[in-house]
């Protein structure tokens, strides 16, 4: 229950902040700092998925001044030895690549940065981002199938009606031929030819994407 006027006039550019916290995610959520400093710097989880696990950390400062905010991976439940991608909610797209660890940009106080943590696969495209949710493909992504042809996407109903999923491919990735997102309810969008490439304008709607590469037309 919300006491905003949703039904007045001009807010409807409004409702998608409410759409990317509905329905709330239901991973077990913890805070890392907890026994360690007085403040709750870093908060989140670690999602288990058949397609690749991934972590969802919020990273706060609650101190005087500008401060550098630590993610341990180790303590995030992440691999150490794996490249990762540091997706970013609020700035919609990947900002770093790293091992091990991930020390945020200065954070002013009472500043964050909603980030999401993704072991890089070598065996093909990676999701490792979304903002339909805030919880990053944690709620609205349902499951994600590869084949050597085509890749399928399963969308929940949940999260924002239209948004953004965002891919990475690796260097050490099998070439990876220029792939388009179809749908029976959507038109084609973008192309997927890129180390890190956005796939616009999904829509939850439609349930059910289908990424099909060139050479398997």
């Amino acid at each position: 229950m919300v006491s905003d006027p949703l039904d007045a006039p001009g807010v409807e550019e409004m409702w998608r902040n409410y759409e990317i916290l509905r329905p709330s995610h239901t991973e077990d959520t913890r805070l890392l700092t907890l026994g360690q400093t007085a403040d709750n710097s870093i908060f989140g989880f670690t999602a288990e998925r058949p397609y690749g696990d991934f972590a969802v950390y919020n990273l706060y400062n609650a101190e005087e001044g500008k401060r550098h905010i630590n993610l341990n991976f180790d303590h995030a439940g992440l691999p150490t030895g794996q490249q990762c991608a540091v997706y970013d909610f609020w700035q919609e797209k990947v900002i770093a690549y790293t091992e091990g660890s991930y020390n945020s940009v200065p954070l002013e106080k009472y500043s964050s940065a909603m980030v999401r943590i993704t072991p890089l696969s070598a065996s093909g495209p990676t999701l490792v981002g979304s903002n339909l949710h805030l919880a990053m493909g944690t709620t609205e992504v349902g499951d994600i199938r590869v084949t050597p042809g085509k890749m399928m996407i399963v969308l929940n109903p949940a999260g924002a009606q239209q948004g953004t999923l965002t891919f990475t491919v690796t260097s050490r990735s099998p070439p990876v031929r220029p792939a388009t997102v179809r749908s029976p309810r959507w038109s084609p969008l973008e192309k997927i030819s890129t180390r890190c490439t956005s796939v616009a304008a999904l829509g939850t709607k439609s349930r059910r994407l289908l990424l099909t590469s060139e050479s398997s037309h």
